[in-house]
This record gives structure tokens, sequence and C-alpha cells, in this order.
């Protein structure tokens, strides 16, 4: 047993904390807040986008009803 690596509390305490902290991310559906249905939208645009071949897009051309809105 040559190079063990020591067991850190705090670092062990940090870890339980971080789990704690994201258990609300783990559940299913979409979290409870005002504006995630629209990162959905805008994760789906981005998407299209890098289809597209746009890297970093600036217009999202399907929203509005088509006309395009800037939305990153």
């Amino acid at each position: 047993m040559a190079n063990r690596i020591p067991f850190d509390p705090g670092l062990a305490v940090v870890a339980l904390l971080v789990l704690i902290a994201a258990t609300p991310l783990f559940e299913p559906g979409l979290p409870n807040v005002a504006d995630a249905p629209i990162h959905v939208f805008r994760t789906a645009e981005w998407v299209r986008n890098w289809q597209a071949g746009i890297l970093i897009p600036r217009w999202s051309p399907y929203l509005a009803y088509g006309f395009g809105y800037p939305l990153f």
C-alpha cells in the first residue's frame, strides 16, 4: 500500500452537500421555475442552428410565427 490517497473529511462534507443541493435536478420533468419552458425552446433552436452550421447563433429563424427572433 505505497501510494494511498489520504481521506479528507472536508471534501466528503462538501460532496455530501453538493449531492443534497443537486437532488431536485434528478427528478423527472422540468424544474418548477417560471422560465423553464423558454429554456427548452432555446435549446431546441440552438441545436437547429448547430445543425445548420451556425456555431454561435444570434437569430432564431423559427420563432415568432416563422419571422425569426433575436433569442440568443
